[in-house]
């Protein structure tokens, strides 16, 4: 505790300062002498700040953003519930955007860095005691650019900020969030921080996701679309470009003939002709049970066919598994016919002189086949033997337990291939390791999620209390509700019908645009998607990852009855992981119905 009252001369302007550390609020009351403004009273923590603020009656208020005991943004918020026209500066070591967009959204007159000079410091107090705006066009812009609206999925361009950037490489490379702050010389709080509001804007709930998405991101932003085959997009990333590209170079280094590299990059082109196969034959057995495929995408380390959906059945997702293979397994049997055919021609003879260019052509094609069978086996996810594994097991056990047993199985497989390429001084194998570590944990957490949503209805998992606001309204009302709460994105309603949502990045570039006098009709989006309140959570998800804000309004036969929130998705799956193991002890399960209140 260290709230102190000063008893103040007659000055121009007093002040309220908070920041948790004696030596910067001993500095700055030393700063502020012989000047026209005097610290009425300082605080160390959020809390005291609040009461302060009520009692001394301050012309200013200089926040610390981090605090113990409720941080400066929070304190922000509870002020300007009561005083809504005090000036307020939030102080900061750290020029971090998202500081600085809390603060702007919340309605602070300015955001001051403690190296600022005294001048700095005194004409800053005094134009916000003025109520003059210190923030300025361009840093406006900045936040606004850092908070854009998120759009979904591994093609689109998601705005991350630099420093999020940064933390989502980082976490890539295995990272730990300590070690992230150590390597980026920031706090281990910042690093928190960063990596939730990275998590929100990506879409994903864990750091094993967040990794996943980053890698096939970067993959997917390279890729090309060459063509279709039964319907299905294919793509080459042009990882596989310069695969080629290496080969040639490889080739020539070894003084091999042009006739001899262009045999090796058609062995590659026919390699990968080989693995589109493979993949269109998950995709066509997947057809069969009504899922479709969005793409097919030729990378570095072999084919990914995206599938819609995962079939609900274990037999269904053993057929499409080991359709893959079976494809290679056929192709290797017509080589191997063909093979037989060209041995009882003038191609080959003998047996023991077999030096035909075509039939050791053919051999390899059959080698391939046979070597992507072996390896597309292996019962680790994301490989196909991972699926075939998991299915057979969830013929007997429990889906999610199958799951988590094949993935343990696969990150062992992958502790054992990172291993012996370490050991071997292999850089691929270890990169497959990777791969197959992830791959395995993102299968893991996908599959928890939908067993926790699978048959829960949108009305169990929607928010029920929420703010509404009506088109003529101006965006100071959206700011008023943002500061009494947590709600970031707020329907519109006229005449008690829904007409659009204001979501929270729309609300910060009109802020800097034009002001909190904009009204909310300018600036709401009309082209939100709804669900209704009696839909099935599960299929709802991917249209809530895509929507803007991650927002979805919930109607009731044509009403508003409640907003669907990927926040409040992420409550529901930590309450139903934690009542999970009440299960396990004995307990039964149960989540609470929410009780629908009206919109305010």
């Amino acid at each position: 505790m260290c709230k102190v009252c000063i008893n103040a001369r007659s000055v121009s302007i007093r002040l309220l300062l908070a920041d948790d550390h004696d030596v910067v609020r001993t500095g700055i009351v030393s700063l502020l002498k012989d000047s026209d403004i005097e610290v009425v009273a300082v605080a160390c923590t959020g809390g005291e700040a609040v009461e302060l603020a009520s009692q001394v009656n301050p012309d200013v208020v200089v926040l610390d953003v981090r605090m113990p005991g409720g941080d400066g943004l929070t304190a922000l918020g509870r002020i300007k519930l009561d005083q809504p026209h005090l000036p307020i500066l939030m102080l900061s070591n750290y020029d971090n955007p998202t500081y600085v967009a809390r603060a702007v959204a919340l309605g602070a007159s300015g955001y001051v860095l403690k190296d600022t000079p005294r001048a700095g410091l005194i004409d800053a107090i005094r134009r916000a005691f003025k109520g003059e705006n210190l923030w300025t066009r361009d840093e406006l812009r900045r936040v606004t650019g850092a908070l854009a609206a998120p759009r979904l999925g591994v093609e689109s361009e998601v705005p991350l900020t630099q420093r999020e950037a940064e933390v989502l490489k980082l976490i890539t490379t295995g990272q730990t969030n300590r070690q992230i702050a150590e390597t980026m010389g920031i706090s281990y709080e910042t690093v928190k921080e960063h990596v939730q509001n990275m998590l929100r804007k990506i879409g994903v709930s864990d750091r094993t996701q967040a990794a996943v998405w980053a890698v096939r991101r970067d993959f997917m932003r390279w890729s090309w679309k060459i063509g279709k085959l039964a319907g299905i997009g294919i793509y080459v990333n042009v990882s596989f470009l310069v695969l080629i590209a290496l080969v040639v170079m490889l080739g020539f280094a070894n003084e091999r003939t042009v006739a001899g590299v262009a045999e090796m990059v058609l062995l590659i082109l026919l390699l990968f002709g080989i693995i589109v196969l493979h993949e269109l034959g998950h995709a066509l057995t997947a057809r069969r049970f009504g899922i479709r495929t969005q793409d097919i995408t030729l990378l570095l380390f072999g084919g990914v066919a995206r599938l819609e959906r995962m079939p609900r059945q274990p037999w269904q997702e053993f057929l499409i598994a080991v359709a893959g293979p079976a494809v290679n397994v056929v192709l290797a049997i017509l080589l191997s016919v063909v093979l037989i055919a060209l041995a009882g021609t003038s191609f080959v003879m003998e047996w023991n002189t077999l030096n035909s260019s075509v039939a050791m052509f053919i051999l390899q094609l059959i080698g391939i086949n046979v070597m992507l069978v072996l390896f597309n086996m292996l019962p680790a996810f994301p490989m196909d033997g991972g699926r075939v594994f998991r299915a057979l097991l969830a013929m007997k056990l429990d889906y999610v337990k199958a799951t988590n047993i094949a993935a343990n199985v696969g990150q062992a497989m992958a502790i054992l291939f990172g291993f012996i390429g370490i050991v071997w001084f292999n850089p691929f194998l270890v990169f497959i390791a990777l791969f197959v570590w992830m791959g395995a944990a993102q299968e893991a957490s996908s599959v928890r999620i939908r067993s926790a949503v699978s048959g829960v209805p949108v009305s169990r998992v929607m928010v029920t209390d929420f703010r509404v606001l009506a088109p003529q309204d101006e965006l100071s009302q959206a700011v008023a509700f943002v500061l009494a709460g947590f709600q970031h994105d707020f329907p519109v309603l006229e005449e008690g019908r829904f007409v659009g949502v204001l979501t929270r990045a729309d609300m910060i570039k009109a802020l800097a645009d034009h002001g909190q006098n904009a009204r909310v009709s300018d600036v709401m989006r009309t082209d939100i998607q709804t669900v209704d309140a009696s839909e099935m959570l599960e299929p709802v998800i991917p249209r809530l990852q895509s929507s803007p804000g991650r927002t979805l309004p919930v109607l009731r036969n044509g009403q508003l009855v409640g907003m669907l929130t990927t926040e409040n998705l992420g409550e529901f799956l930590m309450v139903d992981s934690a009542l999970r193991h009440r299960v396990v002890a004995g307990v039964p399960r149960h989540i609470a119905q929410p009780s629908p209140r009206p919109p305010a």
